[in-house]
């Protein structure tokens, strides 16, 4: 089985460098500009399955991406809350513990009343479980960058440094599942398929 994931597109958080978690922050012009972009490169595939995170930047890039395509929406598929960190700019959280950051904490969102990266990291898991009890050939699903690193965590194990897999707005990522593990096929793939 296939899935490819994409990260939705450019956001006015993402543009501001606000932090937006379970917010539901809208699509940029250029956002709506990078999903329509992706359809020639999303046309070239047959997707058995459609899935999006139930926060609008996913399903609008979804439905800008596969037009006249709807698909299934789910919260294991939500970026991570960042609890109190919502609606600030990165870095500049009020009320933080002495010493918060999000860029050095190694779990930043949990001591801001938001989930670990454990947590998250069992909601992204359950998902891929649910792919893996019914496969298909071929699956989309459109979600945040968190939830991206989260998939790689899973597969790979271990933790990344913040940052090190960041994926860009409507990047497509290509896994494959074997029937007994997760297999990373391309990254941050932005050209033909």
């Amino acid at each position: 089985m296939k899935l490819f994931v994409v990260r939705h597109g450019q956001t006015t958080a993402n543009l501001t460098k606000i932090y937006s978690g379970h917010s539901d922050v809208k699509l940029t012009e250029e956002g709506i500009a990078q999903a329509k972009a992706l359809q020639p490169l999303l046309a070239k595939l047959t997707f058995d399955r459609v899935y999006s995170s139930d926060l609008s930047r996913a399903i609008d890039t979804q439905r800008l991406a596969l037009p006249g395509r709807e698909g299934e929406r789910t919260a294991l598929l939500r970026e991570i809350d960042v609890g109190r960190a919502m609606g600030y700019p990165w870095g500049q959280v009020p009320d933080a513990p002495e010493g918060w950051s999000s860029e050095r904490d190694p779990d930043p969102y949990a001591r801001v009343g938001g989930e670990s990266f454990l947590q998250m990291d069992a909601r992204v898991r359950k998902f891929m479980e649910q792919l893996e009890a019914d496969p298909c050939d071929c699956a989309i699903a459109f979600v945040h960058n968190g939830v991206i690193g989260s998939f790689m965590r899973n597969i790979l194990g271990g933790n990344f440094v913040k940052g090190a897999l960041f994926s860009e707005n409507c990047a497509v990522h290509a896994f494959e599942h074997d029937g007994k593990k997760w297999r990373l096929l391309a990254w941050n793939y932005m050209k033909e398929l």
